[in-house]
């Protein structure tokens, strides 16, 4: 980002103007030197306009235009009044200089306080990371996970992509809290499951203990999920979709395997598309064609190629392009 676009997304930010995106966008880039040297040049730029802004008076002017009013009304009166409005016009020019000030400290602890971890993956990439409170997630490919540490009574963050949690149960009971912006909220204390959110829509798939969804759409209804119970939920639609299924089938890829059960190959070729970024092209007589069976993903060409060789299907890939046809 450039320092003018930098800048005014961090006025916004001081004067409280941002959007949540612009929120967390903002606080990013304070963690950035660079940055942080931007926001004192800026911080200095509003002390400076903020005090031309105040109207300056000297003593001079005060007790010359109150002399006139002393001579009618009795000096004791008037210079009391004098020593009230000097005292009125010194806090007028510190109330200017302390409001900048609360407003750069107010700007600070809102940074401090929404401070988060960020885990990312890149396309393609499987990654396990250890969260701060003991808990073990295994991120896949294309995938953000922030952590806020701004609650301490609820450990709370916020998904987009697909990750395996395993979940600590913590003495003191505290909730973990997922959120899957636009579909849903989950809160757990223990347990384990697997979270696929992306733009299309999310799926919830729990393993083992209990977890409570609360779906975005859903009318504040809550669902207590049970293990081997996989619940799916899109984006502005008010209806929630729960099965029975294997948990091998939706959990095997932290392992670098995929595990298929009559799957639809327009659904693997979404998989395709969100966790390795390709752009998949699929003769449309072929999407819904299920397929069944266990292809390794160590790498993407040795997926495909696992693909057309057990599947009877023709994959050609051109460099980020992937087109599958039957044979």
């Amino acid at each position: 980002m450039k320092k003018a676009e930098a800048v005014s997304l961090m006025r916004r930010f001081i004067e409280n103007r941002c959007t949540k995106d612009e929120i967390t966008a903002a606080v990013a880039l304070f963690e950035r030197d660079q940055c942080r040297e931007w926001y004192g040049e800026l911080m200095d730029k509003m002390h400076s306009n903020a005090a031309i802004e105040v109207v300056d008076i000297s003593d001079e002017q005060v007790l010359k235009s109150f002399h006139a009013l002393e001579s009618r009304l009795g000096g004791e009166v008037v210079n009391a009044r004098i020593r009230r409005l000097r005292w009125t016009l010194l806090f007028r020019k510190a109330a200017v200089l302390t409001g900048i000030l609360i407003i750069a400290g107010l700007a600070i602890y809102y940074m401090k306080m929404n401070q988060y971890i960020r885990y990312e993956t890149a396309f393609g990439e499987i990654r396990k990371f250890v969260l701060p409170d003991g808990s073990i997630v295994t991120l896949n490919g294309n995938t953000t996970l922030k952590y806020w540490t701004k609650d301490a009574a609820t450990r709370s963050m916020e998904l987009l992509g697909e990750a395996y949690f395993s979940v600590k149960k913590m003495p003191d009971q505290r909730k973990f809290v997922l959120i899957m912006p636009e579909t849903g909220i989950i809160e757990v204390l223990g347990t384990e499951f697997n979270v696929n959110h992306r733009e299309t829509g999310s799926r919830v798939m729990l393993r083992s203990g209990s977890i409570r969804l609360t779906p975005e759409n859903g009318q504040g209804k809550e669902i207590i999920m049970k293990p081997g119970e996989l619940v799916e939920m899109h984006p502005g639609m008010p209806q929630v979709f729960s099965k029975k299924v294997d948990p091998e089938l939706h959990d095997a890829w932290p392992s670098r395997k995929l595990v298929f059960e009559n799957t639809p190959l327009g659904e693997i070729a979404r998989m395709l598309t969100d966790a390795y970024g390709l752009d998949v092209t699929i003769d449309p007589q072929l999407l819904n064609k299920k397929l069944s069976g266990t292809a390794p993903i160590q790498d993407v060409d040795m997926f495909l190629n696992a693909l057309s060789g057990s599947f009877d299907l023709k994959i050609e890939r051109h460099k980020n392009k992937v087109t599958i046809q039957a044979r």
